[in-house]
């Protein structure tokens, strides 16, 4: 979502979808990161945090499956305004193998990034 000016100079929010890489996963086992390429159709290609900041920015994320257990349908939704965007940043792989040799999460890592060097 972001701020813009109408040609009548009024202030309105408006929303584009990113198009992700992958945004269907048919088993969600492990952990699922939602990828979006900013290339010329994006609607943040040629933008930068500083640019940014005048819209308003606001990256708005939902998610829907279903639980396995119950076959309930599941949603979350989170938002993240300009401030809590990590530019230039990865996040730090999460799944690893157990001393058993068995796949694993570590939830511990699960919110940290690193500088992707770009």
């Amino acid at each position: 979502m972001r701020t813009e000016i109408t040609e009548e100079g009024e202030s309105i929010r408006t929303f584009s979808d990113l198009k992700l890489v992958r945004s269907f996963a048919p088993i969600f086992a492990l952990s699922f990161t939602a990828v979006h390429f900013i290339d010329e159709e994006s609607p943040l290609f040629n933008e930068a945090p500083e640019s940014l900041i005048d819209q308003d920015i606001e990256v708005v994320i939902t998610f829907n499956g279903v639980d396995e257990v119950f076959s309930q349908v599941i949603y979350a939704r989170h938002s993240y305004i300009l401030n809590e965007i990590h530019w230039d940043h990865k996040f730090v792989d999460i799944i690893g193998l157990s001393p058993e040799g068995y796949r694993s999460l570590d939830y511990t890592k699960f919110h940290q990034t690193y500088s992707s060097g770009v």
